[in-house]
């Protein structure tokens, strides 16, 4: 009877250990394919990029699936409609845009014979007032990290809620760390951003790039930031909302851009 006992209980040893070992693959993102616009015109150099894709499933390999053959207009006031043309696979280009703080623009694009429209207000464009790099002392156990911040600082100018985006990349890779400011409670004072970082050393360029943008496309980023800290995590996952009629995803904003380069001392 013991060795039967054990026998038996040798069987269930084997079956849970096999159990464990089986691969799960979870069922995720098989939903229809939805199209994604991703449009910014800068103000500072007069040019439009429209990016024109579909999303995949989540186990695809593919990070931009472009749609080719749509139909892209832009269209203001004063100038009328303009036709974007493709200038490589889902990418929709157009230089030489004369843009001028409160200019309204539309961005009308008809895929698969459904039109995607959205709007966006040329917003006050803005300048860095000095990036101020500083090494800071962390004492510790060895080996020593040289940590740096890295301060930028602009005034903001004295009007409605303005809306900022700030990147910073070194030494031109692309597309480097993002933050998202506003003026809110800080209207016309000195805004500044302090990135502090372990990821530096002497002799490195910095890039400081500073966009003004529309509030849309402030709330779009701040909901794709969201959902990337969050990941599997997230009470419910969600698309993020941009100002795309018929629920296409994604954003068409109108910027301007100033940018100013320091190196690590």
């Amino acid at each position: 009877m013991k060795k039967l006992f054990i026998h038996v209980l040798a069987l269930l040893l084997i079956v849970i250990l096999s159990a464990c070992e089986e691969v799960i693959v979870l069922d995720l993102n098989t939903t229809e394919p939805q199209v994604v616009i991703e449009a910014d015109l800068d103000g500072t150099n007069g040019v439009l990029e429209v990016k024109c894709s579909k999303t995949v499933d989540f186990y695809n390999d593919i990070s931009f699936n472009p749609v080719s053959g749509a139909e892209v207009f832009l269209e203001e006031a004063k100038t009328g409609s303009v036709k974007i043309k493709e200038d490589e696979p889902g990418i929709y280009r157009l230089e030489g845009i004369a843009v001028q703080q409160g200019m309204l623009f539309r961005l009308r694009v008809t895929i698969d014979d459904i039109d995607y429209e959205a709007e966006a207000i040329a917003p006050h464009p803005n300048e860095i007032l000095e990036v101020v790099v500083v090494p800071v002392e962390i004492q510790g156990p060895p080996p020593e990290v040289e940590f740096f911040t890295v301060a930028t600082g602009w005034f903001d100018i004295p009007q409605d809620t303005s809306f900022y985006c700030l990147r910073m990349i070194k030494n031109g890779e692309y597309p480097g760390t993002r933050n998202l400011v506003t003026d809110e409670d800080q209207d016309g004072e000195l805004l500044i951003v302090e990135n502090f970082t372990s990821d530096l050393t002497s002799g490195d360029t910095l890039l400081l790039q500073l966009s003004a943008i529309n509030e849309a496309v402030y709330d779009y980023f701040i909901q794709v930031d969201d959902m990337r800290s969050n990941g599997f995590s997230a009470a419910a996952p969600y698309n993020p909302k941009g100002n795309f009629t018929n629920e296409a995803l994604g954003y068409f904003g109108v910027c301007y851009t100033h940018k100013k380069e320091v190196v690590v001392p």
